[in-house]
Formats: structure tokens, C-alpha cells, sequence
């Protein structure tokens, strides 16, 4: 869970942080009702480990993804072998 409604009436919950897209829910306490209200991913999923924190505002009216991503590079050698 990543957040209540102001009402107290909704619960904000997402997907599996370790997978992409994320994905904020509303969900109804009273009937249930669940209502997807975004789907989150780095514009360049390259690196992507994991969603840490996503941060819910006004409502599910603004929302945010804070991630980690690990980049590393790979270089090639020649002419090494005797």
C-alpha cells in the first residue's frame, strides 16, 4: 500500500515493485472496486533493479515513481592472446 484517500475511504496500492510497468491502484475499502489509475516506467527501463517508493498527491491525481537503475559498461579487447 503507497497511500489512503483523503476521505479514508480508497486505498492507494501498487504492482510488484521489481517489475515494470508499475502499477497504482485505487481501491474501494467499502465495495472492493479496484480502478487502475496508471502504469509507471522510466522513460529508458535500461538498468531498471526496482521501483523503490511511488508518492501519491491529491488523490491519485498526481503520482510519482521513485526507481533504481544500475548501468555498467562493457568494453572489448583485441589483440591480447599471444
Amino acid at each position: 500500500m503507497v497511500g489512503w484517500s483523503g476521505d479514508g475511504g480508497s486505498a492507494f496500492v501498487r504492482s510488484d515493485p521489481a517489475r515494470l510497468p508499475v502499477t497504482v491502484t485505487r481501491l474501494r475499502l467499502a465495495t472492493g472496486q479496484r480502478k487502475v489509475l496508471a502504469s509507471l516506467a522510466p522513460q529508458d527501463p535500461a538498468g531498471f533493479l526496482e521501483g523503490r517508493e511511488v508518492f501519491v498527491a491529491e488523490g491519485g491525481r498526481a503520482l510519482a515513481l521513485a526507481y533504481r537503475k544500475k548501468l555498467t559498461e562493457l568494453y572489448r579487447v583485441e589483440g591480447l592472446a599471444p
